[in-house]
């Protein structure tokens, strides 16, 4: 099955992080949705074991990675160095694994 976690947060102090759901999947999709095109940000993902499966730095706008990670767990998600305090949007789009 499809699954497609959704996530709307904000900056503040230039900086965004919070829990996923428990994820347990092969991620085909990490959609990043800043309201402008011109921000800048940094992004990672971690595991429960505070080992980071995700990360890119110096995004410009819109992060949309096609990507194939296996994610098992709940993790976390975190947006640094934001050149503007504003409104986010995050997509984990995975197939579910029983």
């Amino acid at each position: 099955m499809i699954v497609k976690y959704h996530k709307e947060e904000t900056a503040s102090g230039g900086a965004i992080s919070f829990n996923t759901d428990d994820i347990r999947g092969v991620v085909y999709r990490i959609l990043v949705k800043p309201l402008t095109s011109t921000i800048t940000y940094d992004l990672t993902i971690t595991d429960d074991n505070s080992l980071v499966v995700y990360g890119k730095n110096g995004i410009r706008g819109t992060l949309n990675d096609l990507t194939q990670h296996t994610l098992k767990g709940i993790h976390t998600v975190a947006v640094a160095n934001t050149s503007v305090n504003e409104l986010f949007e995050f997509q984990i789009e995975y197939e579910e694994i029983m």
